[in-house]
């Protein structure tokens, strides 16, 4: 209704113009009708004139012709073409009687070139007409009774009867002559007077018409000027608008071409210029793929169908979402989040265009992944805090402070100096050895976010590796990851520091009123350390046996742990910092390569449970501890170690069956070197046994492999107590 209502105000505008415009029109008409009225006036005046000359020259032809043959007559006495006089005067003078006739009455006569033409009635000089047409009738009677005759010798029997007539004759000739002559000058004076009349009313029309042409402009160009005025007004509002609106605002016909006039924004949400004319999927090429791209297309297409409700297909708006890479003015790369919606527009019933709008959703796309990551991290904590209040306080301890120490030992470890390849190659042994341990125990106490990033360390550590040419700039990435490892211990210490501080004030709010006798204190503190050794030895037993479940869960098998004198590890609280690593590491090698899953075991005899011992003495006399971690797996296939070997390409297959069962040993304890293909959580690294390796070596350890092929398994390790 809006939109006829502007239309019919946009038709008032020009009804003005129309009219004047008519009004010129009639006026133009008007001047040209008098122009041609005039013409024909004077035409038909110059007719008259003309047809009275010619009677008043036929009058002077007949009197000049019948004097000149009277006075040849008279001075000769011959007749010298007497007869032919008489008869062309006679001639002369019948078409001197139709010219008066038609002056009188209006006819046909012959203009000043010879040509018939019509003329109307005389409109004045009858009295004059009619003496002229008395006079001719008078003349042409006495011509007709004009008859001579010649002798033999050519002389007029009867001259004197002529003599008279020609002096007749010549008497009513000049009468009609000088009638004639007064309607000349008649006719001539009325032309005038009609020329000057016509005239002033050309020059009166001409007069009104510039007059109303210079109106006719006025009104004009101030009807133009106001459109002008209305339309660059729409225009500069439209631009500002255009310039102003937040979103990219274009229109596409039914070839996707795009209109010349589109908002400021488009040019910078698209990251193009230069739009207006170009195709759409020109442009959504670079960043959208051919399947969206073909799509959209479609989806135009369909819109521009009238059969098909636009509601009903907004749902399958390919755009509605879209991510997109774009460069800014340095030529850097970043992501923006863009939302397309379509709109048709119509003339009448007609779908003549489709309006494209596109919304920047970057911050609502990226608040929702910040709430997102806000939920992830609030689930995370509440993770880590579950898991933090099920686990050992000694050993959760005993883990922030070793993970402070293996972090502080990787950025050592990327700080130090060496450029080529070997070196960098070997600070990514090194450094993969600290992650991976940190891995482990992180694993033991179930901190998975802590696991998680731990693997995703290694994910990047084992990409460098697999290089084949290392520079320094290939780290970088790798001090963003221990960043993040160092954020996530840093928060598991906070929350360890609070739990603490709420466990002491629980406990302190629980105590007993009043004061305990010195003696009742010293008996208390006593019984409390004397059970500090057996709590500390249940917590390395629950603490080794919760990991044991953890990783035959993630590997489907059920394994058993049994455990003998911890007790005399838990007393060591430095060398059970030291052993914890290798005792880990080997319990989830045990774990994943020595014991079979159930059906295995079952098949070969045994039962379903596999299981592991860990054992700890030590002897004060010989200086030294020892540890055994035992398995009833397996044991190490070696063929199976060879062909390993094979398959990484590490050596030929003559070369690995030449390899003494010590040499197979060996190599399992070579940093990048498993027996299982694919890399999880729990193995696959390469690098278990070389941690264990290299913290035997650094506790001036050694270590000892008991090993039988479908039977067991025996890590047996040696580390002096004292060391210097």
């Amino acid at each position: 209704m809006k939109k006829k209502k502007q239309k019919t105000e946009s038709s008032k505008r020009y009804y003005g113009l129309i009219t004047a415009s008519v009004v010129m029109l009639l006026l133009v008409i008007t001047s040209l009708g008098l122009d041609i009225y005039g013409s024909s006036k004077l035409y038909k005046n110059d007719s008259m004139l003309t047809a009275a000359t010619s009677v008043q020259s036929s009058l002077e032809q007949m009197k000049h012709r019948l004097v000149n043959s009277r006075i040849a007559l008279r001075d000769y006495g011959k007749l010298i073409d007497l007869q032919n006089s008489v008869d062309s005067s006679r001639k002369t003078g019948e078409t001197a009687i139709k010219t008066v006739d038609a002056l009188v009455d209006g006819g046909e006569v012959l203009d000043s070139e010879g040509n018939p033409t019509h003329i109307p009635p005389a409109p004045l000089g009858r009295e004059h007409l009619s003496k002229i047409q008395t006079t001719l009738t008078k003349l042409n009677l006495t011509l007709e009774k004009m008859k001579f005759t010649t002798t033999a010798s050519g002389t007029v029997s009867n001259p004197m009867p002529y003599d008279k007539v020609v002096a007749n004759v010549q008497r009513l000739t000049e009468e009609a002559m000088g009638s004639a002559n007064t309607l000349v000058s008649e006719l001539k004076l009325l032309n005038v007077h009609q020329t000057k009349r016509i005239m002033m009313l050309q020059i009166l029309g001409l007069i009104l018409t510039i007059l109303y042409f210079l109106v006719f402009m006025f009104f004009f160009m101030r009807q133009l000027l106001n459109i002008d005025r209305t339309a660059e007004k729409t225009h500069t509002e439209i631009e500002e608008i255009m310039s102003t609106v937040n979103e990219g605002l274009f229109l596409i016909n039914q070839d996707l071409k795009i209109s010349e006039q589109y908002s400021t924004r488009l040019e910078e949400l698209l990251g193009q210029t230069h739009i207006a004319g170009r195709k759409l999927d020109d442009i959504l090429k670079p960043i959208v793929s051919k399947k969206d791209l073909d799509t959209t297309v479609e989806f135009i297409d369909q819109l521009y169908n009238s059969r098909v409700k636009e509601k009903l297909i907004q749902d399958l708006n390919p755009l509605d979402y879209l991510e997109v890479q774009l460069t800014d003015e340095n030529g850097n790369f970043f992501n923006r989040f863009l939302s397309f919606n379509f709109s048709r527009v119509y003339e009448g019933k007609t779908i003549k265009r489709v309006l494209v709008s596109i919304r920047d959703i970057s911050d609502a796309v990226l608040l929702e992944q910040q709430l997102t990551r806000q939920q992830e991290q609030s689930s995370q904590q509440i993770e880590l805090l579950t898991s933090i209040m099920h686990a050992d306080p000694h050993m959760l301890r005993t883990f922030v402070n070793h993970a402070y120490h293996s972090t502080e030992r990787i950025n050592e470890i990327l700080k130090r100096s060496g450029s080529e390849h070997a070196d960098l190659h070997v600070k990514t042994q090194d450094i993969f050895r600290e992650v991976h341990s940190l891995k482990g125990e992180a694993s033991a106490l179930d901190l998975d976010e802590f696991v998680a990033l731990t693997h995703k360390f290694e994910d990047s550590i084992a990409a460098l590796q697999a290089k084949k040419k290392l520079t320094g700039n290939d780290f970088l990435p790798l001090a963003v990851s221990l960043e993040k490892i160092i954020e996530q211990l840093d928060r598991v210490d906070t929350l360890i520091k609070h739990f603490s501080k709420i466990t002491e004030a629980y406990h302190k709010n629980n105590q007993g009123q009043g004061e305990k006798s010195n003696a009742s204190t010293e008996s208390a503190q006593a019984k409390a350390a004397s059970t500090y050794s057996s709590n500390n030895t249940d917590a390395l037993s629950s603490y080794y046996s919760k990991y044991v479940n953890n990783v035959a869960s993630r590997n489907g098998k059920s394994v058993l742990l049994e455990t003998k004198g911890l007790e005399a590890l838990s007393e060591d609280k430095r060398l059970s910092e030291k052993l914890s690593d290798i005792i880990v590491q080997l319990i989830r090698n045990a774990v994943v390569h020595g014991i079979e899953i159930p059906e295995q075991r079952k098949a070969a005899g045994k039962s379903q449970h596999g299981t592991i011992r860990v054992s700890f003495a030590r002897s004060l006399k010989e200086n030294k501890a020892e540890l055994i971690i035992g398995d009833d797996g397996a044991g190490i296939n070696y063929e199976g170690v060879r062909k390993q070997l094979v398959d990484i390409s590490l050596c030929d297959q003559k070369t690995a069956n030449n390899l003494s069962k010590r040499q197979l040993i060996a190599l399992l304890f070579d940093s990048g070197f498993s027996t299982i293909a694919n890399v999880n959580e729990d193995a696959g690294r390469g690098v278990g046994l070389d941690i264990i390796k290299e913290r035997v070596e650094t506790l001036k350890g050694r270590i000892k492999v008991d090993t039988k092929e479908g039977h067991h398994t025996r890590f047996i390790i040696h580390i002096p107590l004292r060391m210097g």
